[in-house]
């Protein structure tokens, strides 16, 4: 659900500004009402003459035309879904699963992967030599593919700290 912040201005000449006549019969002022474009803050809001509450703002340069506005009424009237933009929400916690060989995973996230494969009948494949690995990651890194003498190096000492060097 999305509120919208409230105006200063308490009276226009014709008695209340549509705003505060708004207010009064909707406290809450939802961006959407689900089925309701007439309910809705945000259909108010792009029809509003009033520059302190049109949107978009007119300083944008960027006014919605009669078929743009047409369409968010529609889409209001259909049923809208308004849900909240992910970037603003909790992050929650997903526990690994229990995988079969556990063994393999090395991080958290190799416990989802390893599920998938599962489900889906497969294994995963084995890791890769030395000289494979070396040339994979010189070209990921760097895009271009290892001398050969950093191929060698890695090649006599496949450690996690030559990996990590």
């Amino acid at each position: 659900m999305l509120l919208l912040p409230r105006s200063g201005r308490t009276r226009t000449q014709g008695g209340l500004a549509p705003r505060l006549e708004r207010e009064a019969k909707n406290p809450e002022l939802l961006a959407i009402v689900e089925g309701k474009p007439e309910e809705s803050e945000m259909i108010f809001r792009i029809h509003s003459q009033e520059k302190d509450e049109v949107m978009p703002p007119p300083e944008t340069g960027k006014p919605l035309s009669a078929r743009e506005k047409k369409i968010l009424e529609r889409w209001i009237r259909e049923g809208a879904v308004w849900a909240e933009h992910w970037a603003y929400l909790d992050p929650v916690w997903n526990v690994p699963p229990k995988s079969a060989d556990s063994q393999w995973a090395e991080s958290w996230i190799d416990h989802f992967v390893l599920a998938h494969y599962e489900e889906e009948g497969l294994r995963p494949a084995p890791d890769a030599d030395p000289v494979t690995l070396i040339r994979r990651l010189h070209f990921d890194l760097t895009g271009l593919p290892p001398t050969p003498e950093t191929v060698r190096a890695y090649a006599e000492d496949p450690s996690a700290k030559a990996y990590a060097a």
